[in-house]
């Protein structure tokens, strides 16, 4: 089965009290994820960086573009999202800002799934004077939300599990400054693969460092004891309000 390349980002920025992150509500047509709220993100273009795809799909989904120089909101506002990214950094000379994309994990979909990603999820920061706007393609929604109110509110969200987990960590953070000082130790970290195990409320998948994971259903990847993701909570149980991070 082939596993696509994928990459997401987590587009991030401080509020008051907290940081808020960038969801994005994808269209109830949407073959993948369907009326989830997910970060923006996609797969990648043959040979493309994952860097860039994540730049470019975040772009075109919610119509924000980190690039060098810096783009005022005054051009944003006649610029053309969807299929004109390469002609818009073009047109505005305009080049990718692939130094402000930080590695934050990698996540690969169970082999139990008809459709799989290699998922590499970034995380940024949101440039002033810039705002989401849906695509109303692929993405009918585009809402600022902290971490704890996301968590929530799961199942209006119908968050999926690299969601979930992604902001039950976003939640340990209160700056946007703590935030990347503890992204720099993340770069490289080995990926994460979930394994569906056996529940008595039906459907549930194990991180690797849950003690059931080895027993579970699938192809699975073991992570070091040293991942910096590898602590708390192990393992997903689906229920009538959505999955559950335990």
């Amino acid at each position: 089965m082939t596993i696509r390349k994928a990459a997401a980002i987590i587009l991030v920025r401080q509020a008051t009290s907290d940081i808020e992150v960038l969801l994005a509500g994808r269209n109830r047509s949407s073959s993948f994820m369907s009326r989830a709220y997910v970060f923006p993100g996609g797969a990648a273009e043959v040979g493309e960086d994952l860097r860039n795809t994540a730049i470019r799909e975040l772009y075109e989904e919610v119509g924000i573009l980190l690039t060098k120089p810096p783009v005022a909101q005054e051009v944003l506002g006649v610029v053309s999202r969807g299929k004109n990214y390469a002609r818009d950094l073009t047109k505005f000379t305009l080049t990718p800002d692939v130094n402000s994309v930080h590695y934050y994990s990698r996540w690969i979909t169970p082999s139990i799934e008809s459709r799989r990603f290699d998922a590499t999820f970034f995380v940024a920061s949101c440039p002033e004077m810039q705002w989401a706007r849906a695509d109303d393609a692929e993405v009918v929604d585009a809402i600022w939300i902290s971490p704890d109110a996301a968590l929530k509110d799961r199942k209006k969200l119908r968050l999926p599990p690299p969601q979930i987990r992604t902001l039950h960590e976003l939640s340990q953070y209160k700056t946007t400054g703590d935030l990347f000082a503890a992204a720099t130790k993340f770069a490289d970290s080995s990926p994460i693969m979930p394994k569906a195990i056996a529940h008595e409320n039906g459907r549930a998948l194990a991180l690797p460092w849950d003690k059931d994971y080895e027993d579970g259903n699938g192809e699975g990847l073991e992570v070091a004891d040293d991942h910096p993701h590898a602590w708390g909570p192990s393992r997903f149980i689906l229920t009538d309000n959505g999955w559950k991070h335990e």
